[in-house]
């Protein structure tokens, strides 16, 4: 091999091991059936690659169902997937994969 190759090669790993992977979702909880906001559910974000975890930020749905999911995580080649983890008294958990920034997420309650 050459010398350029060796170097070229060193070069770019450290630029893919220093990489950082940030995500950040702003989206609303609301009932399933009445369509109406659910305060007080636990949003826990998580950053999923091949059957790996890294725990992001846990946040709560204020008055009008809105929270803010995100995590950051450095010195990987590629972006996890977002998953979300939505529980609270009264309703079903909830598991949301990949979700977008505005989405609604409906929740059912426990029957």
């Amino acid at each position: 091999m050459s010398y350029r190759y060796i170097l070229f090669s060193a070069v770019i790993s450290l630029f893919v091991a220093s990489c950082t992977c940030r995500d950040e979702v702003k989206a609303y909880v609301k009932d399933s059936e009445t369509r109406q906001p659910v305060p007080g559910m636990t949003v826990e974000t998580v950053a999923a690659m091949k059957g790996k975890y890294k725990k992001g930020n846990i946040d709560y749905t204020d008055s009008a169902g809105y929270f803010l999911a995100r995590y950051d995580i450095d010195n990987i080649a590629k972006c996890p997937v977002t998953k979300l983890f939505i529980s609270g008294p009264g309703y079903e958990d909830k598991i949301v994969i990949a979700p977008n920034t505005g989405d609604t997420i409906y929740v059912d309650k426990i029957k």
